[in-house]
């Protein structure tokens, strides 16, 4: 629109122009018609084409503008994508982090159910009394019982007695040694009496 009355300023102007030249005889027509011309090329006013009222500096910068804007935009959508995918990403770890500590909390409740009933249900059954073998001792074996095969017993460091206890009288334990009852026989020692 601001072309079409630039146009039609510029027509107006010629008019005038025209108009007081045919006022003033003095002037020669001559110099009217050589200044429409000169009007016409500088403004193009007979072409049909639009004329551009923006300069090139002005248009770039424009596309510049817009090219900003457009990359600010998609930083900021991207920055926003990325801020929402974290957040995701928090929430589901703590989540996770509240299942596990859940999964803690039923397992030790359970246990301390399950100590619970075990304590309530040994209170409420009566005392059973408990059978205690009844081992017969053996009455002392003279020296020529034989004794079984493959029974071990204890020698002290110092002493000519076969033990059945690594601990018998003032036997020192850590020096003590044990062997088969078959080689203590075979290598003179006798029965303790203390411990047999």
């Amino acid at each position: 629109m601001a072309k079409k009355n630039t146009k039609g300023i510029i027509i107006g102007v010629i008019a005038a122009c025209a108009a007081i030249g045919a006022l003033t005889p003095d002037k020669e027509a001559e110099s009217t018609e050589v200044s429409v011309p000169a009007y016409q090329a500088e403004y193009d006013i007979d072409t049909e084409d639009s004329i551009d009222d923006s300069t090139p500096d002005e248009d770039a910068a424009k596309a510049e503008e817009e090219r900003l804007a457009k990359e600010a935009e998609e930083k900021a959508a991207k920055e926003a994508e990325e801020k929402k995918q974290a957040e995701e990403q928090a929430a589901r770890e703590a989540e996770e982090q509240k299942a596990a500590e859940e999964q803690k909390l039923l397992a030790s409740q359970s246990e301390k159910t399950a100590l619970q009933e075990t304590s309530v249900a040994a209170q409420s059954e009566p005392a059973q009394p408990q059978e205690t073998a009844v081992v017969e001792e053996p009455s002392a074996p003279e020296e020529s019982t034989p004794t079984p095969v493959g029974e071990m017993v204890w020698l002290s460091a110092t002493g000519d007695k076969y033990h059945s206890i690594n601990n018998c009288g003032r036997m020192n334990p850590n020096k003590a040694r044990q062997v088969s009852l078959e080689d203590a026989i075979s290598d003179g020692y006798g029965r303790c009496s203390k411990c047999w």
